[in-house]
This record gives structure tokens, sequence and C-alpha cells, in this order.
């Protein structure tokens, strides 16, 4: 019905999931919620470990900003702007070029 005007909340979504059997439902519902609120964040960014962990960062500065070496509580260092390992004095930008520059070289002398 289209004229519900009924607010359905988060607890009341995890209050009809509990209900379930399945347990993996809550499990991918809070996982949703999470990966939204990263994704909308600009205080929060998932850890770029190569090793796959899978922890949230928080910092309070500024998402664009330069410079910015975050510490993940696995251990793992990144650079808050662009998630790639820390490169200072180097640019994000710089660093994405070079990037694409060596992987394209890479690919050009396995031809």
């Amino acid at each position: 019905n289209t004229e519900c005007r009924v607010v359905v909340t988060p607890l009341d979504w995890l209050t009809v999931l509990r209900q379930c059997d399945d347990n993996t439902l809550e499990q991918t519902y809070r996982l949703r919620v999470i990966q939204q609120f990263v994704a909308r964040a600009s205080t929060a960014a998932w850890c770029s470990n190569p090793k796959g962990c899978t922890r949230v960062v928080y910092w309070a500065g500024p998402r664009a900003q330069e410079d910015v070496v975050v510490t993940c509580v696995c251990g793992w260092r990144f650079c808050w702007k662009c998630s790639a390992s820390p490169h200072a004095p180097a640019r994000c930008d710089q660093v994405k070029q070079w990037t694409c520059l060596l992987y394209t070289s890479d690919a050009a002398d396995d031809m």
C-alpha cells in the first residue's frame, strides 16, 4: 500500500530477522548496514590491507586531505585519501599514474 507511512527502523528489521531460522540473514543485514555507513561516511574507510582485513578505520579529518597515513588495528598503514600504501612525498594522483604505467608496461611485456 503506497499510503502506508509506517517507518521500519533497523531495530524492527533485526527483530524480524532474528525470528528466522537462518542466522545468515541477520549477519548479511548487519554487514550491509555497515557497508552503507562506510560508503557514506567521510570519517570511515575500509582497511586496504591486501591480506584481507575486514575492519573499518576512522579518522576525524577531511577525506580529501593529502599526506595523512592511518593505521588499522591489524597494523596495516595506508593513505587516508586513496587507500594505497603510504607514498609521501608523492601525491595520490602521481601514485595512480605510476601504477597505471607499471601495469600497462607489464601487460605490454607479456605480449
